[in-house]
């Protein structure tokens, strides 16, 4: 017997005894509320639930209700992302800007007694740049449209064609994503659907990258009014980590040392780290858990999140110095007065005195076009993704640009997005265009050994490329049908008003059952919806853009088992090989794409002949005609669909961009 029910049959055996002795019983009924003495007789639980019998406090409670109910907002009106890009550079500019590149790169190589690699087959550029600007390998029809067209602007015009469709806003949001550590969901930050939808906005709409930075460091308020704030929410209640972080990613500085001391290698100290974080000072993110608010359920959690990780300035929040601070020009425990250690003259000194604009003189120092580390930071990134390595590795430790293996390759790069206004779109459309990238692929040089680049690295497809490239076989041209309802899913969590937050505190069920009514039902709606389109692995319709599945997958699932980065620490993808792809290739669950009558690739090979049949699938896996002894070797051994179609895909051509 639990102790409740100990106190209770007490209370009755007192009552029964009470009875038996004659002793008078007070005239009390939970409907007679005004005929006892509450104090005397009832405990305060029991008290509070004969209160709530009155026609009194019901009046009061649903009128108090009826006013919080009506803070509710109606979500705002969805405006579907759409994309909206255009190419501002001519065809001359164009090739003049990527001539510059290549001599710069030739210049280098024959200083080496080397030149640049041979230049790629028709099949082998189609294959590489749909996988570095769609994300994927092209479909059976892109792949012949593009080998029988017989113009000499055929490569430029695919280029073009490819960086207007949502393709390339897709792989780019993977890319980006991965390098800004985004994840969907974290209980005390809430469901970052909206700062998800506000990356896929900005690369629909090609918004300059130093817009895009200055939005996310300047942002206030939180996930639901303002989207943008995921970037600081990310490392919520590390503040010192959430500028280090800032500065890595946007500049490629690799001071995180320099946080509790002196760095030992580059010019940086605790003192200087820590006045560039007391830009920050007077950012206020409180560290309100919501799990510990009243008596909500995940569900409840999970909407209510999002609107309480806010972002906002104070002015009597600030910095102060450790207390272990050991150096002897700042004593611990003493304010920290913000200042900026390089490129100082870039902000007009005292302009940031007010605690409010300390971020926006920190936008603008880090974002500014004198400050050359900003776009050397990103053109070296992107010049990574498209070549396999980068002119300065690791691209986190950009401390001098003499650091690089061509300097005047970095400096060039750095210029020409510099004079493209920071377009990130336009400066890879120049890097497409140039004949180092056209270039046939080289083996990884022996480490220590510099590489030139006399064309991009062969690499192995990044697990996004490699399971956008099995939907793309499966789906054909409705690869990209699905896209994830993150603006309806941003929707459900935009129901309340400040005001209503301030009842947080309440601990009345009720009322906090009729508060997230409306956004629970809107959540379960909006999963639905989005489980009708992509429902069990056991069905095709699972196989959805990487870009539009959780943010990183589960751990068992085919994305993370070829390297899907778990967006802890940025670019911490992985192209290495290993036993469990082996496993996941064999006996995984998207070998069911090669045995599905219904895959795209499969439903076309009905009506052909055998002969036909084996072009159709080396147009669909590998871009290209079989050879006559390709042809011969599978079409002797009478081996089924299935089986050839598991070993294109295993082939190296296959899994490797050359």
């Amino acid at each position: 017997m639990s102790f409740k029910h100990k106190i209770y049959t007490k209370k009755l055996y007192v009552i029964v005894l009470m009875a038996v002795l004659g002793i008078a019983l007070p005239a009390v009924s939970f409907g007679q509320s005004d005929t006892m003495n509450p104090k005397k007789s009832l405990s305060k639980r029991e008290r509070e639930a004969l209160k709530k019998q009155t026609s009194e406090w019901r009046a009061e409670y649903k009128k108090h209700n009826t006013e919080n109910l009506r803070k509710l907002k109606e979500p705002k009106r969805i405006v579907p992302i759409v994309d909206d890009r255009t190419h501002r550079q001519s065809s001359g500019e164009l090739r003049n800007a990527a001539a510059e590149i290549d001599s710069i790169i030739y210049n280098k190589l024959q200083s080496e007694e080397t030149t640049f690699n041979p230049i790629t087959t028709d099949s082998q550029f189609v294959r590489r740049i749909y996988l570095d600007i769609a994300g994927r390998i092209p479909t059976e029809e892109e792949a012949r449209a593009f080998l029988k067209d017989r113009s000499s602007d055929k490569r430029a015009d695919l280029i073009d064609d490819l960086l207007l469709r949502p393709d390339y806003r897709m792989q780019m949001f993977n890319w980006l994503t991965d390098m800004l550590r985004v994840r969907d969901v974290n209980t005390l930050r809430g469901n970052t659907s909206g700062y998800q939808a506000w990356i896929m906005r900005q690369l629909a709409t090609n918004q300059a990258w130093d817009k895009i930075v200055h939005e996310l460091l300047v942002a206030e308020g939180n996930l639901v009014t303002n989207p943008a704030t995921g970037w600081l929410l990310r490392d919520r209640g590390m503040q010192l980590d959430s500028v280090s972080n800032t500065l890595t990613t946007f500049l490629g500085a690799d001071i995180a040392c320099a946080q509790c001391h002196d760095h030992p290698k580059a010019d940086w100290t605790q003192r200087d780290f820590l006045e560039l974080a007391a830009f920050f000072g007077s950012t206020y993110i409180p560290d309100r858990d919501v799990r510990k608010i009243g008596p909500l359920h995940r569900s409840g959690r999970n909407i209510v999140a999002p609107s309480v990780a806010i972002v906002e300035n104070r002015a009597d929040e600030y910095l102060v110095y450790p207390e272990d601070y050991a150096y002897s020009d700042a004593k611990p425990g003493e304010k920290v007065e913000p200042q900026f250690p390089v490129f100082d003259h870039l902000v007009r000194e005292g302009s940031y005195n007010d605690p409010a604009v300390r971020r926006e003189a920190f936008a603008y120092w880090i974002s500014h076009k004198r400050n050359g580390q900003f776009a050397a930071a990103i053109s070296n990134r992107i010049w990574k993704k498209l070549f396999g390595r980068a002119i300065i590795e690791p691209v986190t430790a950009i401390d001098t640009f003499d650091e690089a293996v061509n300097e005047e390759l970095l400096i060039q790069l750095r210029l020409l997005f510099y004079n493209l206004d920071y377009d990130l779109m336009a400066f890879q459309r120049v890097l497409y265009n140039t004949r180092a990238f056209q270039s046939q692929g080289s083996l990884t040089p022996a480490e220590g050994v510099e590489y030139q680049f006399p064309g991009p690295l062969i690499r192995r497809m990044t697990a996004e490329q490699t399971w956008d490239s099995f939907v793309t076989l499966a789906k054909g041209p409705g690869v990209n049908d699905y896209e994830s309802p993150r603006l309806e899913e941003m929707s459900r969590f935009d129901i309340f008003e400040p005001d209503a937050f301030n009842e947080l505190n309440r601990s009345n069920r009720d009322w906090y059952a009729e508060l997230f009514k409306e956004g629970e039902d809107r959540s379960r709606e909006i999963h639905k919806k989005s489980l009708r389109i992509a429902g069990g692995m056991q069905s095709k319709k699972y196989l959805v853009r990487a870009s539009e599945l959780r943010i990183p997958t589960f751990d068992s699932h085919f994305l993370r088992m070829f390297g899907q980065s778990n967006r802890e620490v940025s670019g911490d993808g992985s192209r290495e090989g290993g036993v469990p792809q082996v496993l996941m290739l064999l006996n995984g669950d998207v070998n069911r794409i090669f045995e599905d009558r219904e895959s795209y690739f499969y439903k076309k090979l009905r009506s052909l002949s055998e002969g036909q049949q084996m072009e159709s699938l080396y147009h669909s896996f590998l871009s290209r005609e079989p050879t006559k002894e390709e042809k011969q070797l599978l079409m002797s051994g009478k081996m089924s669909i299935p089986a050839i179609a598991w070993i294109l895909v295993n082939t190296r051509e296959f899994m490797f961009i050359l």
